[in-house]
């Protein structure tokens, strides 16, 4: 066996516990997704690529990658309530951050990094409600932060680019500052984000806002604040500040 293939074990409500055999190199999309009472995943050395939504749904505790690992698509452990992810010693593309977070290198000489996997599982373990994005992180990939219920999240001005989906029914999450870097906020991004009433930009406005970035939820509640010495602001707003 080289790949847990998509939808193999998907919506195995009873599967308590995986153990992949040491051939495996993939595990494609949705392959254990809604297995909703997985909490002991065993992931094999020489396991290469996890595909989106693998895991989604599932219920790990410490979720430990291989040194193998180099690719994770966005959302593949969205909704998953891992309580924090770790990874082996040898890897040179992931890490991990105080909070069990997953981040990835970008690049070879591992100058720019990404914001793969929030473990929203952490918040039932810790109480946690707040969460800061490591410095320096470069992109937040899509579903990063799916089904959390943190009411502050920090974005920091390095943050060039937040993916499709990236907060996506965070139904408790009061408070958004957009960074002065941010030059792309993708479709979906805040979706769903039920309690949301301030978004603060601390920047330009950003070169892409795409549709649907603010989506489902009650936007005559938020309130947007904008720097008003930055002038190109008033190319995009309307005569009422709206």
């Amino acid at each position: 066996i080289t790949k847990i293939g998509r939808h193999t074990f998907r919506d195995c409500v009873n599967l308590t516990s995986i153990e992949l055999p040491a051939n495996v190199e993939r595990i494609e999309s949705e392959a254990f997704r809604g297995c909703r009472s997985l909490t002991d995943i065993t992931l094999n050395e020489g396991l290469r690529e996890i595909w989106h939504a693998a895991f989604e749904e599932t219920c790990p505790g410490t979720l430990t990658l291989p040194a193998s690992l180099e690719w994770v698509d966005h959302g593949a452990f969205k909704f998953s309530y891992t309580g924090a992810f770790a990874v082996a010693e040898g890897n040179e593309w992931f890490f991990t951050d105080e909070a069990g977070a997953l981040y990835r290198y970008e690049d070879e000489e591992q100058t720019c990094f990404s914001l793969v996997a929030y473990p929203i599982g952490r918040e039932i373990e810790e109480d946690a409600n707040e969460y800061l994005v490591k410095l320096d992180t470069a992109e937040i990939y899509g579903h990063a932060f799916s089904g959390s219920t943190l009411s502050f999240i920090g974005i920091p001005d390095s943050v060039r680019h937040i993916c499709s989906w990236a907060f996506e029914w965070c139904r408790q999450l009061e408070l958004v500052y957009i960074p002065i870097g941010i030059r792309t906020i993708s479709d979906n991004t805040f979706h769903g984000c039920e309690s949301l009433q301030k978004i603060y930009f601390r920047c330009a406005p950003p070169e892409e806002i795409w549709h649907g970035a603010f989506e489902n939820m009650d936007t005559d509640s938020v309130t947007v604040f904008y720097p008003d010495q930055i002038s190109a602001w008033t190319d995009v707003l309307n005569e009422d500040g709206t």
